[in-house]
Parts: C-alpha cells; sequence; structure tokens
C-alpha cells in the first residue's frame, strides 16, 4: 500500500515538473529560436512588399545618419535679384586711328566741341567718370571759344571753314570769361561718348551747335 502511494506521489511530482517546463518553454524560448522567427516575419513583410506595385511600395521615413560625425552640409548659395548689366557705349560716328573721329577733331561736322577723357579708376563708377570727362570737355572747349575770339581767324587752325570760324568769333567777342563758362554749362550737350574696351578710359565729346 505505501509503495502504491509513493509511486502515486512520484508520478505527481514528475507530472507537476513536466508542466512547469512545458509553460517555461512556452514562456522562454531559445535565442535562436527567437532570431530565427524574427528573420522569417521579416522575409515575410518583405514578400508582401515586393508584391505590390511600385507606386504603393512603403519606404522609411528615418533619415540615414551621416558616415562621419565632423562633416556638415554645404550651405545654399544666396539667390541674389538678376542685376543687368550696363552697356557699353559705343560711338555713332566714324573711327581713325582707333578712336572716334572728333577726338581729334572737336569741331568735326561743322560744330564747335571740346572733348573730355577720364581714366578708369578703381572704385569710381561710371556717373563718377562720365561727370569728370564731361567737365574736362567743357573746360577745353572754353579754351577753343578763348583762342578763337583773341586771335585772328585766318591764322585758327581749328578745323573749321571760316565762315562760321567767323560766327563764333563775332558770338563770342563781346563775352566776359565768366559769361563763356556760364553759357557753355547751359547749353553744351553731349553730342557722343565712347569707352576705350582696352583701357576702360571714357571719352566724352560735348559742342554747341
Amino acid at each position: 500500500m505505501r509503495g502504491m502511494i509513493g509511486l502515486l506521489i512520484l508520478a505527481a511530482v514528475f507530472w507537476i515538473s513536466c508542466g512547469q517546463k512545458t509553460a517555461t518553454q512556452k514562456d522562454v524560448s531559445n535565442p535562436k529560436e527567437v532570431q530565427i522567427a524574427r528573420a522569417q516575419k521579416a522575409f515575410a513583410e518583405l514578400e508582401k512588399e515586393v508584391g505590390k506595385p511600385a507606386k504603393d511600395l512603403s519606404l522609411p521615413t528615418e533619415k540615414t545618419p551621416s558616415i562621419s560625425s565632423t562633416s556638415h552640409p554645404k550651405p545654399k548659395p544666396k539667390a541674389y535679384a538678376h542685376v543687368p548689366k550696363r552697356s557699353v557705349p559705343k560711338t555713332k560716328y566714324p573711327i581713325v586711328n582707333g578712336l572716334p573721329v572728333w577726338v581729334s577733331n572737336p569741331n568735326y561736322g561743322g560744330v564747335l566741341g571740346g572733348v573730355g577723357i577720364a581714366k578708369k579708376r578703381p572704385g569710381m563708377g561710371y556717373a563718377e567718370q562720365k561727370r569728370l570727362a564731361k567737365q574736362i570737355a567743357l573746360a577745353d572747349l572754353a579754351k577753343q571759344i578763348e583762342v578763337i575770339v583773341k586771335t585772328e581767324t585766318t591764322s585758327v587752325k581749328v578745323n573749321m571753314d571760316t565762315q562760321r570760324l567767323k560766327y563764333y568769333k563775332s558770338k563770342f567777342e563781346s563775352y566776359s570769361e565768366h559769361e563763356v563758362r556760364s553759357l557753355l554749362i547751359k547749353n553744351a550737350v553731349i553730342e557722343d561718348e565712347w569707352v576705350d574696351p582696352q583701357t576702360g578710359d571714357l571719352y566724352v565729346w560735348v559742342v554747341i551747335k
């Protein structure tokens, strides 16, 4: 009898231990088996994605980390508004020896004129260069008028016919030097301008028609 009871107790213990082992196996799996299960799940998801049309495929949203932690993205260049390039003045008169004809003959075409040349300098804008060239041309024109007034018309070489030369002499001989300069400032106009493409120097021709 006692032997039978002992066998029953052993059988009960064995059954309980087997049940605990089975529960433990269900709760805690082998790490290799976990990896295999995860791999099978990943392959299943991959096959599911491959079977979809290209437009329906899902892509990872996470950004790929940079290879080098010290690398920095290059800054984007600033967008500047388009600035139109200023056109270089070109003469509408004939070129003689590489220069407009009025450079060597300020009275070209029968007008009384003067020429001013402003050299291209660092930091000097076009407006300032033109203003300087015009002032020089006005001074040159005033000097020509002074020569015409003070000298006999027959001995003055200004590339102008005698009749027109007499006209200008009679017009300005009654004016003082101050009045002549004031007249030039009010009535002299820029007839033409030209920029030397080699040096950037600006040539300006002012005339009194």
